[in-house]
């Protein structure tokens, strides 16, 4: 369109424009460029303390590359092979979970153990549970009997736990979600603990169903006595409160 004549090209085989028509013309295709992958490095790195002084951990690999297309192709069989030996890599160091600084456990340690009103359904003896938590209330075993002795909760196949302060990890197996909390934050508040301001909360639950059986679950008092201890440590037997 600018004027200027047409590059030449190839005649089609068998037609009338070939140079000499007992010869065939052949076509010519291009040279390809010569294949090439620019070899690099890769460092890995750990997302955890994996040294024998918990410091992170690096492995380096090269990636090879090729100039030309056997090279290059060889190039590429090797990073596979590299591939599988940083997935290797991946599984010997615990990543990417790391484990969470478990905070400084401080007061005395709570224990209120709970009966249902009601008999299992696995059997004839009710459902019995226990809280345990640690408080820095400074309250005595008369005080902390008198926070929990009234108070009454629904068993259930929802585990509610949390995690992450001072009063330890104490869990219970409720009804829902709000009425295990409603119990955990019963304890809290005499602890001395804000769960929704420190630590946090942790739901779950269970297949087996033996873990969810419902229940209306209030403070034992079998014997006439209020089954709850403020107190740590095994020796001997613990000091209760007397009913009445």
């Amino acid at each position: 369109p600018d004027g200027e004549p047409l590059p030449p090209r190839n005649p089609k085989p068998g037609s009338d424009n070939c140079p000499d028509p007992c010869e065939p013309c052949k076509w010519e295709p291009c040279e390809p460029p010569p294949a090439a992958i620019t070899g690099s490095s890769f460092t890995f790195t750990s997302a955890c303390g994996e040294g024998e002084n918990n410091e992170i951990k690096q492995v380096n690999y090269n990636l090879p590359g090729g100039g030309d297309l056997q090279s290059s192709l060889q190039g590429l069989a090797d990073q596979n092979k590299l591939i599988m030996e940083m997935l290797q890599q991946h599984l010997l160091w615990k990543t990417p979970v790391c484990p969470e600084e478990k905070p400084e456990l401080k007061g005395d340690m709570r224990t209120i153990s709970f009966v249902s009103d009601e008999t299992s359904p696995y059997g004839k003896s009710r459902l019995r549970k226990r809280l345990r938590y640690r408080s820095e209330s400074g309250l005595g075993l008369g005080e902390v009997i008198d926070h929990w002795k009234d108070f009454n909760w629904s068993a259930g196949p929802v585990c509610v736990k949390h995690t992450g302060s001072s009063w330890g990890s104490p869990q219970v197996w409720a009804a829902s979600e709000s009425e295990g909390k409603r119990v955990l934050l019963h304890a809290a508040r005499e602890a001395g603990v804000d769960p929704d301001q420190v630590g946090k909360w942790l739901i779950g639950g269970s297949d087996n169903a033996r873990y969810g059986v419902p229940g209306t679950m209030r403070v034992n008092t079998k014997g006439g006595y209020y089954w709850i201890t403020a107190r740590d440590g095994e020796d001997g037997m613990p000091l209760v409160g007397k009913i009445g």
